[in-house]
């Protein structure tokens, strides 16, 4: 299997939502705390992941990834 096979299997996913996006500045998108996961896939370009609770952003690039735990809010910007 590939890694993301892997990961999703070991997080047992039942279902998911799939959306592509191309976006330029000034350009953002929120997602509360739900009882799912979140993963996300940078596949070009860069954006900033800002993670409920935490003090900074993250920056993203190109080839980067993220997986966040249920609950957990996040912004994409």
């Amino acid at each position: 299997m590939d890694p993301f096979s892997d990961v999703f299997t070991a997080m047992r996913v039942r279902s998911a939502l799939y959306c592509r996006m191309e976006a330029t500045a000034p350009w953002g998108v929120k997602f509360p705390g739900s009882p799912h996961a979140k993963f996300g896939l940078v596949t070009r370009g860069s954006c900033w992941l800002e993670v409920a609770g935490e003090p900074s952003p993250i920056p993203l690039r190109g080839g980067d990834c993220y997986v966040v735990a249920p609950d957990v809010g996040i912004t994409v910007r």
